[in-house]
This record gives C-alpha cells, sequence and structure tokens, in this order.
C-alpha cells in the first residue's frame, strides 16, 4: 500500500519508507541474485580487521532501529565471511525493500473501459516487461476517500495489487501503529455477510523487528 501524504508534494510515495525511519536512501550493494553471497573486488574490499568489526556492530544496531539501508550501506565492501546471520539478513531486507521502492515507482498504465482495461490486461500478461507495469482497476475522487487501485500478472500468472490514497500528515503514526497489530485485524477491517467476505483469522507467525513481521490472514470470499 503506499501513502501520499497530504500538504507536501515533497514527499514522493517511494520514499515514505525512508523518510519515517528517519535515514536518507543510500547507495545499496549491488544486488544479486543471492545478496547474502556477494564478493567486493579487491578495490572496494575492507581488510582492517578492527573497522570491519566495528562496521559489523555498528549494522547490527541500525538493524535493531529498522534502518536497514544505512546498516546494508555499512556492509558494503565487507568480505561474507566475516557475517553473521543478522548481516546476511540485513543485506536480504535491503535488497527487499529496494525492489518495493522500485516497484511502487513503477509506471501506471491508465485504463477507461472493462474492454480496454481487458485488452491492455491481455497485453501486459504477453509483454516481456509486464513486471515493472501497472494496470488501473479503479479510482474514486471528491468524495469521502480519494483512492486508485492497480493490480499487475506476472508472467507465472500472479496477481499483485495496489492501493493509493492520500492522509492527513497527524494520521501517518496512528496508522502505521493500527497495521503493525496484526491480530487485530478481524476487529476493525469492514465484513459482510452478503456477499460474504470478511477476516476470519489474523495470526502473528512471527516478529522480526517493530515493524517487521510475518502473519497468517484467513478471510471468506463470496467465491
Amino acid at each position: 500500500m503506499t501513502l501520499n501524504v497530504l500538504g507536501d508534494s515533497n514527499v514522493n510515495s517511494s520514499m515514505l519508507q525512508l523518510k519515517i525511519g528517519h535515514q536518507d536512501a543510500p547507495v545499496l550493494p549491488a544486488t544479486t541474485s543471492n545478496a547474502t553471497k556477494q564478493t567486493p573486488t579487491a578495490a572496494t574490499l575492507i581488510t582492517d580487521v578492527n573497522l570491519i568489526s566495528k562496521r559489523l556492530e555498528q549494522a547490527q544496531m541500525l538493524e535493531e532501529k529498522c534502518k536497514i539501508f544505512d546498516a546494508a550501506a555499512l556492509l558494503k565492501g565487507i568480505d561474507s565471511k566475516y557475517f553473521q546471520p543478522i548481516h546476511h539478513d540485513i543485506l536480504k531486507e535491503a535488497e527487499l525493500f529496494h525492489r518495493l521502492l522500485q516497484d511502487s515507482a513503477s509506471p501506471i498504465i491508465a485504463s477507461t473501459t472493462d474492454d480496454n482495461r481487458h485488452q491492455k490486461s491481455k497485453e501486459h500478461t504477453n509483454n516481456s516487461n509486464s513486471d515493472e507495469e501497472w494496470i488501473k482497476q479503479g479510482e474514486q475522487h471528491g468524495e469521502r476517500h480519494d483512492f486508485a487501485m492497480y493490480y499487475k500478472v506476472s508472467p507465472t500468472n500472479q496477481i499483485t495489487c495496489r492501493l493509493e490514497t492520500p492522509i492527513e500528515p497527524q494520521l501517518l503514526i496512528p496508522i502505521l501503529a493500527v497495521l503493525n497489530e496484526s491480530e487485530l485485524y478481524p476487529t476493525w477491517i469492514p465484513q459482510y455477510k452478503v456477499p460474504r467476505l470478511e477476516v476470519v483469522k489474523s495470526e502473528k507467525l512471527c516478529q522480526m523487528g517493530r515493524v517487521s513481521q510475518v502473519i497468517l490472514v484467513e478471510t471468506e470470499v463470496p467465491w
């Protein structure tokens, strides 16, 4: 979900996560298919053992504060043989968050009619670059809430949905706090009897940080 803060046109939706964590977007270590197996070149390799130890410790402290990008930047230039599991996890998370930020800033395909949307969806699926494009499902403006919904279909037929809505600046932290209380989702997410649509279970499986968790959500849908 992308949240655009009202009253601040300089806050780019793809940069919002970084501003919440009070950290700038550093240049991330070069990503590979497996970030934990990076091997820096001889020109960038850090060999000072004391400096390596200091950076590893600082990276772990930043990770505890959820400043993943800053932590990953400190690990740049360190041979992975010095890493502990936490440092491998930092690089994995940084690569994931970097992809999410790029994804949220990817081009959006506008649609006007159902037929047009269907045709663009078909072209989008057959396009080799379809992973980088969104298709607009619908939008609403001028009433109680302004929002826009998008989706995209991967070559393996995986559907990803995206919801954009502006919020008042003073509501940002309360909204994030509510979203972080995942076990309470069934108490406030809208439910409908006809057609049947509700969250029947929301269970936190693992808490990996202040705002990082793995959850299991079960829903009942009309089909």
